[in-house]
C-alpha cells in the first residue's frame, strides 16, 4: 500500500454538460424526434397504450406495470446489444450508462415484483430512465444529422467574393 497522496481528476464534471447537450441535440434533430416518437413511443409502446385505448374496461390501467416492465427490458436489451456490437469506448460515460441501465433494470424488476398488474411507480420510473438512456445513447448518432449542408464560404467569409467591393485603403 502506497503512502503517497494522489489527487484524482473529477470524472463527474463533464457529465451534466454532456447530458444537456445530448438532450438539446435530440430536440434539434427532426429525424431523431420523429424516430423517437413514431418508433419508440407510438409503435414500440403499443403494448402500453393500445390495450388501454381499445379494451376500456374498469380494470385497465394506462401505465400497466407488466407492459412497462417488458417495454423497459426491450429498450435496455436493444441498447446493450447495440453497444456490444458497435464496440464503442468504455470511458466514464459508458460506465455511467451501464450503471443507469442496471438501476433502471432493478427498478423495473422491483416494481413488477411489487405490482405485476396495475400502475407501479418504480416500474414507471425505471421505464422513464430507460427511455432517457435510449436518448443519451442515440441522439448524437450521425444518422440523425440534417441532410441540409450549410453553404461553404470562401476565404473572404462570403459565399462568393465581389471584386468591386474590395478597396485598398
Amino acid at each position: 500500500m502506497s503512502s503517497k497522496s494522489r489527487t484524482r481528476e473529477n470524472a463527474w464534471k463533464g457529465i451534466p454538460n454532456y447530458f444537456f447537450s445530448t438532450l438539446f441535440n435530440a430536440l434539434k434533430s427532426i429525424k431523431f424526434m420523429v424516430s423517437f416518437f413514431l418508433g419508440m413511443l407510438l409503435i414500440g409502446g403499443m403494448g402500453i397504450w393500445v390495450p388501454y385505448i381499445f379494451n376500456r374496461s374498469e380494470n385497465d390501467v394506462f401505465l400497466d406495470s407488466q407492459a412497462l416492465f417488458t417495454y423497459s427490458l426491450a429498450i435496455l436489451g436493444t441498447i446493450f446489444i447495440e453497444y456490444a456490437l458497435s464496440k464503442k469506448d468504455t470511458g466514464d460515460k459508458a460506465l455511467l450508462a451501464i450503471l443507469l441501465g442496471v438501476i433502471s433494470f432493478c427498478l423495473c424488476i422491483y416494481g413488477y415484483y411489487e405490482t405485476n398488474a396495475g400502475f407501479e411507480k418504480y416500474t414507471a420510473f425505471g421505464a422513464a430512465l430507460s427511455m432517457t438512456l435510449f436518448i443519451l445513447a442515440n441522439a448524437n448518432d450521425e444518422k440523425y444529422d440534417s441532410d441540409d449542408e450549410p453553404p461553404k464560404a470562401s476565404s473572404t467569409g462570403y459565399k462568393t467574393a465581389e471584386a468591386n467591393r474590395i478597396t485598398d485603403e
